[in-house]
């Protein structure tokens, strides 16, 4: 009965009734969930709040609308705000909102503002939901934007868990994200909200090619439909094989996954190498996503090229024992008839985040700090000795310009340096942006501090203050020795 009446609905509550439909298949949303609306204020999300009102009282939800300013479109963002502002009210909605320095933050980590925009979008959503209680936060991809994520995705390289391209319900850290509108092309917003009067703002940066996104959208599709106007569509059934293949990939790794395991825990995983080897290249190549996703959570750098080099180095060094790294800090080890992959340990950290550390002279620091230990020793300046210095571990200072003891510790906020051969000081944090020094590794690197300044960044450079000169009396010298790790 309930089909026959479905075929007398109008095209509009046709639209809400297949979003519906295939909300209760997928089971995205379910009885007083607490979802945060991503709403920037176009018409896709305009339609994904206007339809998530529809359903509220039907599935008892609390809804929290969120909007973000990257700062990018000046007048028109504010304007964006504005109107997001006023909708929320007009459904009596907790509205929140947030600012983004996209553009600085793509700068100082090397993104696109792409990226970037998305990272710190993201960043406030997941705050956000954290401060509110908040279990599930709903974006509005629609089925347009599922093509334009498949094919970026095949143009920039990837395999088969790429094609899988965005679910209707994957994870944000300890909360679930959304798309109940993927099932849905964003014409047919478009129509219903013509048809039903709703207003939306449009961004006019959607329609400029400086983005790939847009690049792809605006030009690679159309072009693309000319010879198939099935086109987005076959894109997306190949995607939903893909999730089929992915799903029967994992099912069959955790079937023999504790036979080829030795030995597991949080920091390291021990497989036997040769029945590892014997495996079919798409079981070898699941069981090392697997792996690694054990260990550190996410496959972030990881990708078809690096386990490719996991398998020849497996092959290669079978009879010895030999370790490689990879991005994000893992390791594998071949060893005897075995196959090691263990991750980077963490830094023990104490006192605000800082390990701080005393060393005197002829003394080796008996705690290792930031993975290094060191050691000092003294002498007479010389102009006829010359300093030895075969690498960036080992550095020389005017000892009368010191103030023992040395503090050995990580970077803290407000740090500032004055490396050698610079008139003036800067902050230490401008210093590892210029050394390109990787966000990642800089609470690595070692300082060495006399009183309150910083007189060596180990590795990298050590102050103009504290140099050895013709008028030097006394020499200090420093040595770190970076520790070996398991």
């Amino acid at each position: 009965m309930f089909y026959g009446a479905y075929l007398f609905l109008t095209p509009m509550n046709k639209l809400i009734n297949t979003i519906k439909l295939k909300i209760e298949e997928q089971q995205t949303i379910v009885q007083e969930d607490r979802i945060l609306v991503c709403v920037s204020g176009g018409p896709d999300s305009v339609f994904l709040l206007h339809f998530l009102m529809q359903i509220k009282e039907a599935y008892n939800l609390k809804l929290f609308v969120a909007h973000i300013n990257h700062l990018l479109r000046g007048k028109h963002a504010l304007k964006d705000a504005e109107f997001t502002r006023s909708l929320s009210e007009k459904y009596q909605l907790r509205f929140i909102t947030g600012k983004a320095e996209t553009t600085k933050f793509a700068i100082e980590n090397k993104l696109s503002l792409e990226d970037a925009a998305r990272r710190l979008r993201r960043e406030f959503f997941l705050k956000t939901a954290l401060r509110y209680r908040i279990n599930k936060i709903a974006l509005a991809h629609t089925k347009d934007d599922q093509v334009e994520t498949i094919l970026m995705r095949i143009l920039r390289g990837t395999g088969i868990k790429g094609l899988c391209a965005m679910q209707p319900v994957s994870k944000l850290g300890p909360k679930l994200l959304i798309r109940p509108l993927l099932c849905i092309k964003k014409q047919e917003i478009i129509e219903y909200l013509k048809e039903n009067n709703f207003k939306a703002r449009l961004d006019a940066s959607n329609l400029k090619t400086d983005f790939f996104r847009n690049k792809v959208r605006l030009q690679i599709i159309p072009f693309l439909k000319k010879f198939s106007l099935k086109f987005e569509d076959n894109l997306c059934r190949l995607s939903l094989q893909a999730i089929d293949l992915n799903e029967f990939l994992d099912y069959s790794v955790d079937n023999i996954f504790a036979d080829l395991v030795v030995e597991q825990n949080k920091n390291k995983v021990k497989i036997k190498r040769d029945a590892f080897l014997s495996l079919k290249p798409a079981l070898s190549n699941q069981l090392i996503r697997k792996i690694i996703l054990d260990l550190k959570y996410n496959l972030k750098n990881i990708d078809f090229k690096h386990i490719q080099i996991i398998k020849k180095f497996s092959r290669q060094y079978a009879n010895q024992t030999k370790t490689i790294q990879l991005p994000q800090g893992i390791f594998v080890r071949n060893h005897q008839q075995f196959i090691y992959f263990f991750k980077r340990l963490p830094i023990a950290k104490v006192k605000n985040n800082l390990i701080v550390k005393k060393i005197n002279f002829n003394q080796e620091s008996d705690t290792v700090v930031l993975n290094y230990s060191f050691s000092i020793s003294s002498f007479e300046s010389n102009l006829k000795v010359k300093l030895k210095k075969h690498s960036a571990y080992l550095e020389y200072f005017d000892l009368d310009k010191i103030k023992m003891p040395l503090l050995i510790r990580g970077k803290k906020l407000g740090d500032i340096f004055r490396p050698l051969g610079l008139k003036g000081s800067k902050k230490l944090k401008k210093f590892f942006i210029d050394q390109k020094i990787s966000i990642d590794l800089r609470d690595s690197v070692p300082l060495v501090i006399s009183g309150k300044e910083i007189i060596w960044v180990v590795g990298l450079r050590i102050s103009e203050d504290y140099k050895v000169t013709l008028k030097t009396k006394r020499i200090l010298k420093v040595q770190a020795k970076k520790m070996a790790k398991a």
